[in-house]
């Protein structure tokens, strides 16, 4: 009987992993979702918006091309006289995913919207995995999915890849975390700490810092959970020893994204620091709250909200939305009460203004220039609490609620009173869309109309048209909440919220300019790493107009040239940059990358034998004894080698790296960038990851064979 017993224990625990698993319906209909949400995107009918793409772009595109010409990307040449490429937090070097794309695919205009939509994928299954992990139903989960997609935060910010990074990641952490605790195996440890790896080495500094107080957060809420509800059967140091074990993981595969970014700190200056004012630009406002009714208003307005527009929305669906008021003052669960608290939390942080000289002392966000960012888990914290409640309320199999019903009443006053304050204002203002037609209708091609009514359209005719949208969406809505209807409530809360992605995405996702477009000025860039020819600085060709037109940075990041004449715009560069630019210009821009400095050095005679971004191999003849100056900034890590014995380079002009050659003869000349100890955290954290990896595949296929 005994044996019975286990063996349908057994069974029955097979069949609810099972149900858990992520079946191919639920994949494909998030992917249509996808599809159809960001239509501009996913068709490369348009590229992304341009404010950040000059900062994303460019270091995969560099790190993509070293990987294809059989190099590794220690150092990049080209951004104001080169940099470690470690070192930039934005090019995710220490991510899995961007050596994917980097290795596998190549990075163009095509495969760097495939990461965006790729992000947004995961997103969304994440959420509706974390959300079944949960035992929410199908319903809940599906909604929790489409809206976590189509959130204020990602609409918002869309354009900022890495910040779209740590969104994927963030609902995966948590369900690694709880696979992990409810199963200890050493299968489920890896997990975890792969997943939170990911989050990591993938999101913007300032989200892995909120990450850090947002996880700490959570594992003590799930410690005095699991304590109260197991009470004698609890084990304090089993709990301990789960975490303890897993953090030992996650630091074993961070170990060289630790040993990166220390060793480079003190060297780096980080154009993105922030000053009062772009503090407070770059925070979410509270006015931004009206958001949650009719998000697109907050694409206009820059006077009202006196914020960035991408700081702007905490937009989560109508559907959610009837369900969080309710659920924030009715009774709540040790979860919700969690997300509550990690919602203020964060909103004080994100606010900016005072509060960022209040924070700033309490807490080390010091870097965080762009406060804003922390929305993050406020919306993710929304969206987790009104789920938990909707499937209460599904649970129960209710059909109303008082609290229901009121939510319902005031948001239909609140969409009410938007248009008819939208149409006072149309009447008012002297421009406006309505006003301003002929000026859409004189231009040419749908891109150009498009960015006519974008610059044209007005706050006040916004409010109108979501204002009757969300009134006619809300009502379908809860008809069918009502009506107990739930599969057609899938369905039009997934319209809801496609349809409001498709509205914003203009002002904050997707640029004037299509794929396309992009690649076909990506393709007139030099293929891999080639030798760069020996022209002054002032001579180097540039294609700057139609770069700086097409919104994805620098020519100079792309030319493959080394040196530029002024100093380029980049969040991170090395202090020394600063010193090789007099009033902005170039210290020695009359000179080519290579050059003597009293011109003994023949320009015929070099001779190049290998050329890439972290080694230049080369001899030239000299007619007297001389210094050779190579234009890139002299860093510790740097060694060079002339005619065969190792030299210690010095700073030219405090900046650039110089040899002494000898006179009347050839120079054989080698300098080398060496990682050195970040080279082998790399490789240790590279193998730790692989061996990880094959030992879960190899897992599943045991356990998929028993089965």
């Amino acid at each position: 009987m005994q044996t019975i017993s286990n063996k349908h224990n057994v069974t029955s625990k097979r069949s609810r992993s099972r149900s858990k698993q992520i079946k191919l319906k639920t994949l494909g209909l998030f992917l249509l979702f996808i599809v159809v949400a960001y239509f501009p995107l996913s068709t490369f009918m348009n590229f992304i918006k341009e404010a950040n793409t000059g900062i994303y772009l460019p270091s995969r595109f560099f790190m993509s091309e070293c990987m294809h010409s059989n190099t590794f990307p220690w150092w990049n040449p080209y951004i104001n006289f080169g940099m470690p490429q470690y070192a930039d937090w934005n090019s995710s070097f220490w991510s899995p995913v961007t050596w994917i794309f980097a290795g596998l695919f190549r990075y163009n205009a095509y495969t760097f919207i495939a990461e965006y939509l790729l992000y947004l994928f995961l997103a969304g299954i994440g959420m509706f995995q974390l959300c079944r992990n949960f035992q929410y139903n199908k319903t809940v989960s599906y909604i929790s999915g489409f809206s976590y997609m189509s959130s204020g935060f990602i609409l918002g910010h869309l354009g900022q890849l890495n910040w779209l990074a740590a969104a994927a990641f963030l609902p995966w952490c948590l369900w690694g975390y709880h696979q992990l605790i409810n199963r200890y195996n050493l299968k489920n440890i890896m997990l975890s700490a792969l997943i939170f790896y990911l989050y990591f080495s993938s999101a913007e500094k300032g989200l892995a810092i909120g990450g850090i107080y947002f996880f700490i957060g959570y594992a003590t809420l799930f410690y005095y959970q699991k304590k109260e509800e197991k009470q004698e059967n609890f084990s304090r140091f089993s709990f301990l020893k789960k975490n303890a074990f897993m953090l030992i993981f996650l630091l074993v595969f961070c170990i060289g994204l630790i040993v990166g970014m220390t060793s480079t700190a003190s060297l780096i200056d980080f154009q993105n620091n922030a000053s009062a004012i772009t503090a407070l630009n770059q925070a979410f406002p509270l006015q931004g709250i009206v958001s949650m009714i009719i998000p697109i208003a907050t694409a206009k307005g820059n006077s009202f909200f006196l914020s960035d527009v991408s700081m702007r929305s905490i937009y989560i669906g109508m559907t959610l939305f009837l369900f969080l008021i309710p659920a924030i003052i009715g009774r709540k669960s040790p979860k919700q009460r969690f997300f509550i608290l990690a919602i203020l939390f964060f909103l004080f942080l994100s606010l900016g203004g005072f509060t960022t000289y209040i924070t700033r002392f309490i807490i080390p966000i010091k870097t965080i220039s762009q406060t804003g960012m922390l929305m993050l888990f406020v919306v993710f914290s929304m969206i987790m609490i009104a789920a938990e409640h909707l499937h209460q309320f599904m649970h129960e199999k209710k059909r109303k609620s008082p609290e229901l019903e009121k939510t319902f009443l005031i948001l239909q006053v609140l969409l009410l009173a938007c248009t008819i304050i939208g149409i006072a204002g149309i009447i008012i203002s002297k421009h406006g869309l309505i006003k301003d037609f002929h000026l859409v209708s004189a231009t040419g091609g749908i891109n150009a109309k498009m960015k006519a009514i974008i610059d044209n359209v007005n706050i006040f005719e916004l409010m109108i048209i979501q204002g009757v949208i969300q009134s006619v969406l809300i009502n379908f809505i809860v008809g069918n909440i009502y009506k107990q209807k739930y599969k057609p409530l899938i369905l039009i809360t997934a319209a809801e919220l496609a349809l409001a992605a498709l509205i914003h995405l203009p002002f904050t996702g997707i640029g004037n300019i299509s794929a396309k477009e992009v690649e076909m000025s990506l393709e007139k860039t030099p293929a891999n790493i080639p030798t760069p020819s020996l022209v002054s600085i002032n001579n180097l060709q540039t294609n700057e107009a139609e770069f700086g037109a097409k919104g994805i940075g620098d020519w100079n990041f792309y030319s493959k040239r080394i040196g530029v004449n002024t100093a380029a715009s980049f969040p991170y560069r090395l202090k020394q940059s600063s010193l090789a630019f007099e009033n902005n210009l170039s210290i020695c821009r009359d000179k080519p990358y290579l050059f003597s400095i009293h011109g003994h050095a023949i320009d015929s005679s070099y001779r190049f034998r290998y050329f890439k971004n972290n080694m230049i191999d080369f001899s030239v003849k000299t007619t007297a004894a001389d210094t050779l100056v190579y234009q890139q900034i002299a860093t510790n890590n740097w060694k060079c080698i002339v005619n065969g014995e190792k030299v210690k380079p010095f700073k030219y002009k405090g900046v650039f790296l110089a040899v002494p050659l000898k006179g009347g003869s050839k120079n054989d000349v080698k300098f080398v960038y060496e990682a050195g100890s970040v080279q082998t955290a790399f490789k240790i954290s590279m193998y730790a990851i692989i061996i990880c990896m094959i030992y879960m595949i190899i897992v599943n296929f045991r356990r998929a064979a028993l089965s």
